[in-house]
């Protein structure tokens, strides 16, 4: 066993001090180790969430495209409605147009046709009295 100057305990302290480092490091190592698995558990809880709220994203934004689908028929189906509701509206207008034309041209005969009662009335009243 070599002799150190100063001390002969020398060479056992240095190992000691060396086993003591060593033993603490390999504590920071596994401390070191236990935070990394605490960090990765951490994010993959983040990280399923996101997948999780991806797929809600996805879901709804399909169930938007489906709704504005289903909004654009609906609104295709009411202006198809509203044309033929405006052709109706149109022809009914037509028949009213000819309906007031029939009735005031009705209406001139039936008062011509009153004034010649009329003096077909005189003219037999005349007649009776000119009789009687």
């Amino acid at each position: 066993m070599p002799i150190y100057a100063g001390s002969s305990t020398a060479p056992h302290t240095d190992v000691d001090q060396v086993r003591a480092e060593l033993s603490r490091a390999h504590a920071d190592v596994d401390q070191a180790r236990g935070e990394l698995k605490r960090a990765a558990g951490r994010c993959r809880r983040p990280a399923h969430e996101l997948v999780a709220a991806k797929a809600k994203l996805d879901a709804a934004e399909q169930a938007h495209q489906d709704h504005r689908k289903e909004a654009a028929k609906e609104a295709q189906r009411c202006a198809e409605k509203v044309v033929a509701a405006q052709k109706s509206h149109d022809a009914i207008a037509k028949e009213a147009a000819a309906a007031r034309e029939s009735a005031a041209r009705l209406s001139g005969q039936l008062e011509a046709v009153q004034v010649q009662n009329a003096a077909l009335l005189e003219t037999l009243r005349g007649k009776v009295a000119g009789n009687g």
